[in-house]
């Protein structure tokens, strides 16, 4: 069966969000996970990432994530789904195309990319592997 949504790298979300004036950006890390790493950083381009929750850091699935991006979204806005390294996203952009989203794309590589041989991250994939603006508070 086809996927129901897209998938492509972080440089190519990134472009669409320039081009996409309405285009939105889901980062559903958790909390820790934004402090601890960084978030993307897109005032460059007159935007700010949505920050929700896909699950929380005891993996409980968060109740009120579709309701979440229902308040900045219509359901035919382009979205962009992100994690750390993709697999979070892609169950988070499932959900969406099941609540009626219909242009949702998940962000291969996420953030951070996978861990390398010595089980590090950020070192060859992901948001900021690809030198895309980032911050940390």
């Amino acid at each position: 069966m086809d996927e129901l949504f897209k998938t492509a790298d972080p440089k190519t979300c990134f472009a669409q969000l320039q081009a996409d004036e309405a285009c939105l950006l889901v980062d559903c890390r958790t909390e820790e996970e934004w402090n601890l790493t960084g978030i993307p950083e897109l005032s460059a381009i007159g935007k700010r990432p949505l920050l929700i929750e896909w699950t929380n850091s005891r993996n409980q699935k968060n109740p009120d994530f579709i309701d979440s991006i229902a308040a900045f979204a219509g359901k035919d806005t382009a979205l962009i789904v992100m994690c750390r390294i993709g697999g979070r996203s892609a169950s988070a952009c499932q959900a969406l195309v099941e609540a009626g989203f219909s242009n949702v794309t998940n962000m291969s590589a996420g953030f951070e990319g996978r861990a390398d041989e010595k089980g590090h991250r950020n070192s060859f994939e992901g948001w900021r592997a690809d030198g895309l603006p980032w911050t940390q508070s």
